[in-house]
């Protein structure tokens, strides 16, 4: 199944997970992100149902969200009973 999914503007080249880079290069980073984008960093996302299906060997459901604003996907699984397994 496709949807629809924005193109991230290239990270600054860093082995850290974090980058330690001076203020002006995340800026100019930053400034090329979409506002969408920018507004899930500071609001939080906007999570709506996107799929689901059953695991049967693990005894669980999948369920995807997916962010309205930025489309990042949100994975989780549920069991039986309808509680958490995994966030």
């Amino acid at each position: 199944m496709w949807y629809w999914r924005t193109r991230l503007p290239a990270m600054p080249a860093n082995t850290n997970k974090r980058p330690k880079l001076p203020e002006g290069e995340v800026g100019d980073w930053a400034k090329q992100l979409p506002a969408e984008f920018l507004l899930c960093r500071d609001l939080g996302h906007q999570w709506t149902p996107y799929r689901a299906w059953e695991d049967r060997p693990n005894r669980a459901f999948v369920q995807v969200l997916l962010c309205t604003r930025c489309r990042a996907e949100r994975h989780r699984e549920l069991n039986y009973r309808g509680e958490r397994v995994t966030q």
